[in-house]
């Protein structure tokens, strides 16, 4: 099983947005280099026949643009687990009662990070570090649970775009 931890695109900076944070929208900048790391990693990565975001409108924008250039079926699903306030273990124990498909979580740091290092390393105290719209890439045997996971890669959202132009 392939699960793709992404973080959401550039958002508008706090001090733009006067709403509230969970309402505050990717920026016209994060949304056109979101389409390109899309685009990148729809080159370079397996498919994502599920796709989970965050509650959060930037995390949601985010999946809901892979999804479209992915073109994945189901749609975007949401989970609170993904949100930016929760701890990794509440998303530890949601993926292990998921089925095994290919899923994308997108979500936020430093919370994706420390997701990242619970799977691989069992413990998330040394959290990986991802850009916005940047992907951590793992592969299991079996179902997705602390210590089992294999990084395969980091994407950059750097290499993402650079890969939707080739």
């Amino acid at each position: 099983m392939n699960l793709y931890l992404l973080r959401h695109g550039i958002a508008l900076e706090p001090g733009e947005f006067s709403g509230a944070d969970g309402l505050r929208p990717l920026a016209p900048l994060g949304v056109e280099r979101t389409r390109a790391a899309a685009a990148g990693f729809r080159r370079l990565a397996g498919p994502a026949e599920r796709i989970v975001s965050s509650p959060l409108l930037r995390a949601r924008q985010t999946a809901e643009i892979f999804a479209e250039i992915l073109r994945c079926a189901d749609g975007v699903e949401t989970c609170e687990c993904l949100a930016a306030d929760r701890e990794a273990g509440e998303a530890l124990a949601w993926l292990k009662r998921q089925p095994l498909r290919n899923t994308l979580l997108v979500g936020h740091m430093p919370h994706l990070g420390r997701l990242a290092a619970a799977l691989v390393w069992g413990r998330g105290d040394s959290p990986l570090a991802l850009k916005k719209a940047g992907v951590c890439w793992l592969t299991f045997e079996a179902a997705p649970l602390a210590g089992t996971g294999q990084l395969e890669c980091l994407l950059s959202p750097g290499v993402l775009r650079a890969a939707a132009e080739l």
